[in-house]
Order: C-alpha cells, then sequence, then structure tokens
C-alpha cells in the first residue's frame, strides 16, 4: 500500500492487474504562504492585491481534480466550514492596487519533489505577472527550501512558497492556532511570521467553546480574518487517490479526509450488518491470512512505516 495520496500522472501508471485503486475527499490542502516579514509582502494590501489575481479554477485545471479553497483553509466538506466563498479573483483590482509601486521582483518557491506543486508555482507566478507584478517560480531542494522557511532556526529567506495545508485543522480547527498563532511555542507552523492579537482571541475562543453550532461561528469569524489579513492563500484540495494491492490485503477503507491509512482499515465490523464508522466509507470484508502474534506485529510494523512516510511527506 502506497500511504500517501498519488498525483494525477502517477495514478495512470499504477493501474493495472493486481493493483486497486481508491479515490475520495482529502483534506490535505495546497496553500500559498507569505513571508510577512519582509517586503513586499509585510503589507496586507499586496498580499489581497495577490489573492485577487489568482483564480483558483484555472490553477486547478492546470493540475487536476480537487475542490476549490475558496471557502477557506478548513476543507468545504468538513463540519466545521461555516461554507461562505472568501475568495473572489478580480484581476482588475489586484492591477490598479499594485499599479504605481514599483515593487522588486518576487520568486515563487516550489519543492523539485511535487511536479504537481511545481505546476501551481508556475500558474501563480504567471497570475502575478498578469497584474504587473515581476515574479518567477524557483525550483528548490528539501534542503534549500527548509533553509529558506527557517526550517533550521534561521531567519526566514523567502518571497512566497508554494505549501501544504495539513488536515487535521479540518478535523479539529483548534489547529489553526498551531499555523498561524502568535506565539511561537503554539504556532511552531507558523512559517509566514503572521502576529494578530485578533486571531488569538479567536483561537482561544475555538479552543474553549463548547456548544457545536457557537464553535463553528467563531471557526467562521476566524476564517474570515485570515481572508482579510491574508497570510496565505489556500488554493485548493486535490482528490485522494490511493493504491494497494488486494491480494495482500483487501481491508482498506477510505476514511474521508484522510485515506485510507486508519486504524478502523484493521478493524472489522462487529458484525454481518454493521455499518461502518464515523467518516469511513464501506469497504470489503477483508480475509486475515494469519491471527498469529506474527501477523499482527507484520501489520503493525506496515502502519508504522507508513505514518513515518506520510509524516516525512507532510514535511516536504
Amino acid at each position: 500500500m502506497i500511504p500517501v495520496s498519488l498525483p494525477r500522472g502517477a495514478v495512470g501508471r499504477l493501474e493495472g492487474p493486481g493493483v486497486r485503486l481508491v479515490e475520495g475527499t482529502s483534506y490535505v490542502g495546497t496553500v500559498l504562504v507569505f513571508n510577512l516579514r519582509r517586503p513586499p509582502f509585510d503589507r496586507v494590501e499586496v498580499r489581497r492585491a495577490v489573492a485577487q489575481a489568482l483564480d483558483l479554477r484555472r490553477i486547478l485545471r492546470a493540475v487536476g481534480d480537487g475542490i476549490l479553497a475558496d471557502r477557506g483553509y478548513v476543507h468545504p466538506e468538513s463540519p466545521w466550514s461555516s461554507g461562505e466563498v472568501l475568495h473572489r479573483p478580480d484581476e482588475a483590482a489586484a492591477r490598479a492596487a499594485l499599479s504605481g509601486l514599483s515593487l522588486a521582483p518576487v520568486e515563487v518557491l516550489t519543492p523539485d519533489n511535487d511536479q504537481v506543486r511545481q505546476e501551481v508555482g508556475r500558474q501563480v507566478a504567471l497570475a502575478m505577472r498578469r497584474v504587473g507584478l515581476a515574479a518567477e517560480a524557483k525550483t528548490v531542494s528539501r534542503e534549500e527550501r527548509s533553509r529558506a522557511l527557517g526550517e533550521d532556526g534561521s531567519t526566514p529567506q523567502f518571497d512566497v512558497a508554494i505549501g501544504v495545508a495539513p488536515p487535521l485543522a479540518s478535523y479539529d480547527p483548534d489547529f489553526l492556532r498551531r499555523l498561524f498563532g502568535s506565539d511561537p511555542a503554539e504556532a511552531p507552523l507558523n512559517v509566514g511570521g503572521y502576529r494578530s492579537p485578533a486571531f488569538d482571541a479567536l483561537a482561544e475562543r475555538i479552543a474553549t467553546t463548547r456548544d457545536v453550532g457557537q464553535r463553528r461561528a467563531v471557526v467562521g469569524e476566524a476564517l474570515r480574518l485570515l481572508a482579510t489579513d491574508v497570510p496565505v492563500v489556500p488554493l485548493f484540495f486535490p482528490t485522494g487517490a490511493y493504491a494497494y494491492r488486494p491480494a495482500i490485503y483487501d481491508g482498506w477503507g477510505f476514511v474521508k479526509g484522510a485515506g485510507i491509512l486508519d486504524k478502523r482499515s484493521f478493524v472489522e465490523p462487529a458484525g454481518p450488518e454493521a455499518k461502518p464508522g464515523p467518516g469511513l466509507e464501506a469497504r470489503p470484508r477483508s480475509t486475515p491470512k494469519s491471527g498469529s502474534p506474527l501477523g499482527l506485529l507484520a501489520i503493525a510494523a506496515l502502519v508504522a512505516a507508513s505514518v513515518v512516510g506520510v509524516f516525512l511527506a507532510l514535511r516536504r
């Protein structure tokens, strides 16, 4: 089993006898991250203009299937999504906002191990140029990207970068604090340097509000604030596509948002009429090859290795 979602090109290459593909909703998104620590993106009006320059449908068409992230950082199918459209492209407004600013050329960092996000970076650079901002996509190695984003503890040295939106934000919006909070101890993933007392107050309310309806309303406020301040531009959520060999194990079930690497893929329903648990779509009942401790250890080893693979993929 391949524990990470496959890009469109890889899906076609893997289809064939002995391999089964399963697709569904993925909460892992693709975003444009601004560096707010230095010009020109320390100015909110410049960030807003770039956001207006981006036609999310055009970008998604260039890379494959998925769902637009025009409702913000939380996936539209998440129970925490407000459903409010927050992104509206307007090239004329973007061009007017940027005219006369004499901004320096901008580099859009893309990872050299991800052709999809390389194309996203190219599309973003083209959109910037269409509204008068000189921009070029720059493909860098994982080590170069890590240094540029300050992951080694140094000061981040980048303009904008194509990044990954972790799925946890769509499962529990309290995770937004780790991405956009002002306290470095609480927000280790805030690579853009966003600081907002207003967001911090909303994040605290998200963490402490018990009523589900009230909490969803606060999440909506936080997403609107992020769309106004624009520390990132959520672009799209690609369709999750996973491949496995049913001859080895045929019990994989697709969990909405996460894919097939989930503990529920290893647990049989309680009875012949039992339905899958929350979030788990119907799956064929597996026929375990062995119930021995050795077989269980093999499964445990597979899960552990897969989790490490997913973690490294998200870090990249």
